[in-house]
């Protein structure tokens, strides 16, 4: 039988199995048929207990529709964590500048999180930068008085927190969704701790390489992280591993992060920065943690990952 969606369209119907097929084209050819709603934008103005906010359709978090805590909600107001607000700045440009404009329009749009920095004899906190010249989502330490101050109204039930867990027998770092060499490149591992020298590499060549070859019965999938990938293994809490750095406890056995422990990412920096790559730093001395765009011309080391 024929179905004439519209003047134009005709649809062979051939069986139950091509339904599917004929709604999709009943929307295609202006013919009526419905259709998957729209999807809500990332960042929505709403009002929040009589108090313009801002909500997060991805996160479900309610954010303050203005810098600073005058004439907020009396209660559940609190600072975001930096993971919060590296979730919030990797959204893009274009949509913070929709809903953000009170903030990328600041001279120095630096946002403070509830983090204090560890290893660190003052207080200095995380702070999440949403201007990085166009590429919003830089994480460095602050003075919590030299950053601004932005709210969270409301926010869904805690997420469950990424759990580290050590496979000492292959050397890795396992999550639920992620494998991690447990020791730089350039180190191996003993059973016990990294022995050898971690290799640093230029950025040119540390994206050039296509295949790292196989680890731990995996002939094939390890790769570069990305710079968010990177950045959630920033311990942001008081758990120092035994090496000193900023990495999670579970890596027990990677000496570097004491002093110039940047490692590459595969996220290259782009608009006016196309030879450069983002790094994350996870030295406690002479400033604890942080991301920049470094040059490709540079050098860092190297942390391997697999998806499971």
């Amino acid at each position: 039988m024929k179905f004439n969606a519209t003047k134009n369209c005709t649809f062979q119907v051939l069986g139950r199995t091509l339904l599917v097929v004929l709604t999709l084209g009943l929307g295609a050819c202006g013919g009526g048929g419905g259709g998957a709603p729209e999807a809500p934008p990332r960042l929505q103005a709403i009002t929040h207990q009589g108090t313009p906010a801002i909500r997060d359709n991805v996160t479900g978090i309610i954010w303050a529709g203005k810098l600073g805590a005058e004439d907020l909600p009396a209660r559940g107001v609190d600072l975001p964590t930096a993971a919060e607000l590296l979730t919030l700045a990797d959204s893009g440009e274009q949509v913070l500048q929709t809903q953000l404009g009170f903030l990328l329009n600041t001279p120095y749009p630096v946002v403070k999180a509830s983090d204090l920095v560890i290893g660190s004899s003052a207080a200095v906190a995380w702070a999440v930068d949403f201007g990085a010249r166009g590429e919003p989502g830089g994480l460095s330490d602050e003075n919590p008085n030299d950053a601004l101050s932005w709210y969270v109204l409301s926010r869904p039930a805690a997420a469950a927190p990424v759990f580290y867990s050590v496979n000492a027998r292959f050397g890795m770092v396992e999550t639920d969704t992620l494998m991690w060499k447990l020791c730089s490149e350039g180190a191996q591992w003993t059973g016990s701790s990294c022995t050898g020298t971690p290799t640093r590499m230029t950025g040119t060549a540390a994206l050039a390489t296509s295949s790292w070859g196989s680890y731990a019965g995996y002939n094939s999938g390890w790769r570069l992280p990305t710079k968010k990938e990177l950045q959630g293994l920033l311990q942001l809490s008081n758990n120092l591993s035994p090496g000193g750095s900023l990495l999670p406890a579970a890596f027990i056995g990677d000496a570097v992060g004491s002093d110039l422990a940047q490692y590459w990412s595969s996220t290259r920096a782009s608009g006016a920065s196309p030879q450069r790559a983002w790094q994350v730093d996870f030295s406690v001395l002479p400033d604890p943690g942080g991301v920049e765009r470094a040059l490709l011309t540079d050098t860092a080391y190297i942390r391997l990952v697999r998806s499971r």
